[in-house]
């Protein structure tokens, strides 16, 4: 791995891990803290590196959160894929206030689409910020003459009925995803979608013929004595 990080030409390394099965819960929390230690003491970091972590909260640990305020003056890009602010808070073993700073305070880019929570959506839209708006009325009559009133209000640039009712796309019709990029200045709609390669541009996958037991689709419980437990979630596995 560090050899592969190092090299001049570059390349992707792509981690396919899981949700469900405990052993591989560990293991990809243990390849990004790997990653994320070869970062940190690479002697030539004159060559960009980006980490992608899609379903954040199944990556975390506390290493890698400390980690997330540093590896970025090692020339790292840190890319951070989550549901809502809930998952911050459902990182396991973690303090939900450490997580959110740290998610939040090293990401200055955030890119948002369509929001069914709520909640989520109102701190996103207090985060896009607001704009602040003078309202002046005037009245005439006969007696006192030529009146007039001032009255100041704020709203938000980006309310929060627009995060919960972006478009969302249909994939059999091409559609392009659209969100709101915030943190480039003022708050702006942008669409992304994926670019059109053909079999030529697509990369080499390299898999093992001698694939782990713990990697494959079905996991199966080893067979151990009555006297050991298997242990019934993530936490116990370090108990």
């Amino acid at each position: 791995m560090k050899a592969f990080l190092e090299a001049p030409k570059g390349g992707v390394l792509y981690v396919v891990g899981s949700t469900k099965q405990y052993p591989i819960f560990a293991a990809q929390r243990m390849v990004l803290q790997r990653i994320l230690q070869i970062l940190d003491t690479r002697s030539n970091d004159t060559k960009p590196v980006a980490l992608f972590m899609d379903e954040l909260k199944y990556l975390l640990s506390p290493a890698a959160l400390r980690a997330a305020g540093t590896v970025r003056d090692r020339n790292c890009h840190l890319i951070f894929a989550h549901q809502s602010i809930g998952d911050l808070h459902d990182a396991a073993g973690l303090k939900p206030e450490a997580v959110i700073g740290a998610v939040v305070g090293n990401t200055s880019l955030k890119l948002v689409y369509k929001l069914p929570d709520t909640q989520t959506a109102k701190e996103v839209s207090e985060a896009a910020g607001i704009v602040r708006t003078t309202e002046i009325s005037r009245s005439v009559n006969d007696q006192s003459g030529e009146t007039h009133t001032e009255r100041e209000s704020q709203e938000r640039l980006i309310p929060v009925h627009v995060f919960t009712n972006l478009p969302k796309p249909v994939p059999e019709k091409k559609e392009a995803s659209v969100g709101v990029l915030i943190g480039d200045g003022l708050p702006k709609f942008i669409s992304t979608r994926w670019i059109s390669v053909s079999e030529k541009d697509r990369p080499q996958v390299y898999q093992c013929d001698d694939e782990p037991e713990a990697m494959n689709e079905t996991y199966t419980k080893p067979q151990v004595s009555s006297t050991k437990k298997l242990p019934d979630n993530f936490d116990q596995l370090f108990d």
